[in-house]
């Protein structure tokens, strides 16, 4: 073995330390570089960021969460409270379970009492509108029979009209007859009328010889007051 082989089988190289992670039972153990080691050569020179948020924002920020922990803590603790009391088989639950019972009994007591107070004045509604109904079915069959009997004497004096003209209608045997007398006395269809209302019949009547008595007048339309007494009196 030569000098050199001996000098470095006596001062080996050093080794460089390695660390190994182990994995633990809930994840990666905590482990972070030794102090001595100083900073990366990367991040000897980086500033640590600086917040600008505002102070008032961050006191409502604060104030936010510590009202929501408040709540969420109240949240948590009547839950727990409502898991023990019905989880546990102990006296205090048992008064409790009959309390809440007796206080459902109580409910549907009362429940019941308002569905008969309710149906009562349903049926009372009912026989009321049933009442209503009975008046406005008689009050329209009497309306009904009234304008039946109207349309009735109306056609009555119609089948009468139709029965007299057919009294005057012309016969076979007079037909020549009336055709001759028809021919002898014609009637004239025309007619003329002045600013007053007055009609003249006829295209040889001259109006300035007509006396004032005998013109005739055109019926003047009734008016809707009139109308309805003519109607009345003749119901009546």
């Amino acid at each position: 073995m030569s000098g050199l082989q001996k000098l470095q089988f006596l001062c080996p190289k050093p080794q460089t330390l390695s660390l190994q992670f182990v994995r633990y039972r809930m994840g990666v153990y905590k482990h972070k570089k030794p102090r001595w080691h100083g900073p990366a050569p990367s991040k000897q020179f980086v500033l640590p960021p600086i917040d600008h948020t505002h102070p008032d924002d961050i006191e409502q920020l604060l104030k936010l969460s510590w009202q929501h922990r408040d709540r969420v803590a109240a949240i948590s603790q009547l839950l727990y409270e409502e898991n023990l009391r019905h989880s546990s088989a102990g006296e205090a639950a048992k008064e409790e379970r009959k309390i809440a019972d007796d206080q459902d009994e109580q409910l549907l007591h009362e429940n019941e009492e308002i569905n008969a107070q309710i149906a009562k004045t349903r049926e009372l509604r009912l026989r009321k509108d049933a009442i209503i109904e009975e008046e406005t079915i008689r009050h329209e069959l009497k309306e009904y029979d009234k304008e039946k009997a109207i349309k009735n004497r109306e056609m009555e004096d119609f089948i009468k009209e139709e029965t007299k003209a057919l009294g005057n209608r012309i016969k076979l045997e007079d037909l020549e007859k009336a055709i001759e007398t028809a021919l002898d006395s014609a009637i004239d269809y025309e007619y003329a009328i002045d600013t007053e209302g007055h009609i003249y019949r006829g295209r040889e009547t001259k109006s300035i010889l007509v006396k004032r008595d005998a013109r005739e007048k055109i019926p003047r339309p009734l008016k809707e007051g009139e109308k309805l007494l003519q109607d009345s009196r003749y119901n009546d």
